[in-house]
């Protein structure tokens, strides 16, 4: 069964990769941290020691924001760009037979 992307929800989706970006930069922390501590290789410029440990831990909430917000504006030129040719088809199969479903208490039909 084909079913079509017409709209996105932005804030709700927005907030969920602004969450998700947020916990990229919590994961991405140590290795800039270990980037700072790293010396420069053989023959580069010093480095300028601009960059503090302190401020990694902006980094989670810097991504989370920048995540949000070109999130919010990727999703508001798809949603214009969607009314006028149509949205991003998806073809849907089951993975459990819907009876089988239906016993787990999954709706038969496709919830709108």
């Amino acid at each position: 069964m084909l079913y079509r992307i017409q709209r996105f929800g932005i804030k709700q989706t927005s907030k969920l990769a602004g969450i998700v970006y947020f916990l990229l930069g919590i994961m991405l922390i140590p290795f800039f941290y270990l980037a700072i501590l790293a010396p420069p290789p053989p023959g580069a410029p010093p480095r300028s020691q601009n960059m503090s440990p302190g401020l990694l831990l902006l980094l989670p909430f810097f991504y989370g924001v920048v995540g949000y917000v070109m999130t919010a504006l990727i999703l508001y030129i798809y949603n214009r760009v969607a009314m006028k040719a149509g949205g991003v088809e998806l073809d849907i199969v089951y993975a459990v037979e819907p009876a089988a479903a239906a016993e787990h208490g999954a709706p038969i039909t496709p919830v709108p």
